[in-house]
């Protein structure tokens, strides 16, 4: 489109911005309900994903706005549900709401217009303050400044300043086949964050009354450190993958990723003669061997 297309374009999108920041707005194809961004979930990116397969020919590129508290997990979501996507998918949001005479929104919104009219860019992306994020590495880190989102494992896809500083290398290749939307979700998934000192039972109690648990994730330290002295944690990883619950662990690191075979921190507690090791799991002494014990048990590494 032209310049002046494009300006009247941003014009109209800036007055149908709802005001609050913590809200989605659904207006495509005249549907108009506005959601608090706490109340986001599933049903809510089904709904967002079969809008885009709906609207797929008639658009160069699609811009969500959205509330930030829960931008990254639609971000995330709508990455692997539009399989094959051949368009910029942008999703952006203000820390302050667009209605104030200092706020974020409006730039936020104007610069994710023209990363969705780039037609190299083929996946779901955050734009927010001054850089464009891979939806699915991103994560918010700070609820005051304005640049409130990263992607610490991954690199910006572009950066914005004076000058757009794209970095096309690591841009997804363009797909191979038609768009398909998944939209099939599993929610009865739990997620727990080790701490040292935890108690086993509790996690256990949430695992045996949660009806029709089909996951277990587990947070630990590291590269996927758990505590070795802890047998009984250790017996309930293992009851819980012979239950027929898929297990997964990941790190509560920012940076770096999960390596269960090894473990490059190793304490005193390697020193230990292996008749000192955790009761009822011979030979688990330390932090690798503790990470072997997972993947012998059938853990998968985030």
């Amino acid at each position: 489109i032209g310049f002046r297309e494009f300006c009247s374009l941003c014009s109209f999108f800036l007055k149908s911005v709802p005001a609050s920041p913590v809200c989605l707005q659904d207006s495509l194809g005249g549907n108009t309900k506005t959601i608090m961004v706490a109340n986001i979930g599933p049903a809510d990116w089904v709904t967002l994903a079969e809008e885009i397969r709906s609207h797929y020919y008639d658009y160069d590129g699609f811009v969500i706005i959205h509330g930030t508290d829960t931008l990254a997990y639609t971000a995330s979501a709508l990455s692997f549900m539009l399989e094959n996507l051949g368009k910029a998918v942008v999703l952006t949001g203000s820390l302050i709401p667009i209605c104030e005479v200092y706020n974020d929104a409006r730039r936020n919104l104007i610069i994710s217009l023209l990363f969705a009219a780039q037609s190299e860019l083929s996946e779901v992306v955050i734009f927010f303050n001054d850089r464009l994020l891979r939806g699915n590495r991103t994560c918010k880190l700070d609820t005051h400044k304005l640049a409130s989102f990263d992607s610490p494992n991954c690199p910006p896809l572009a950066t914005v300043g004076v000058s757009i500083s794209p970095s096309h290398h690591i841009w997804r290749q363009p797909p191979s086949g038609r768009l398909r939307v998944h939209t099939n979700f599993e929610s009865k998934i739990l997620v727990v964050r080790i701490t040292p000192g935890f108690d086993e039972s509790l996690i256990g109690g949430m695992i045996e009354h949660a009806a029709g648990l089909r996951g277990l994730v587990l947070a630990l330290y590291g590269t996927g450190n758990g505590p070795s002295h802890n047998a009984g944690f250790l017996e309930l990883i293992k009851h819980t993958v012979e239950k027929g619950i898929t297990v997964v662990v990941s790190t509560q690191c920012y940076r770096g990723s999960v390596s269960l075979s090894s473990y490059e921190a190793r304490d005193a507690a390697e020193m230990r003669p292996r008749d000192q090791a955790a009761p009822g799991l011979s030979g688990v002494s330390t932090a690798s061997q503790v990470g072997q014990a997972f993947l012998d048990m059938g853990v998968i590494s985030a």
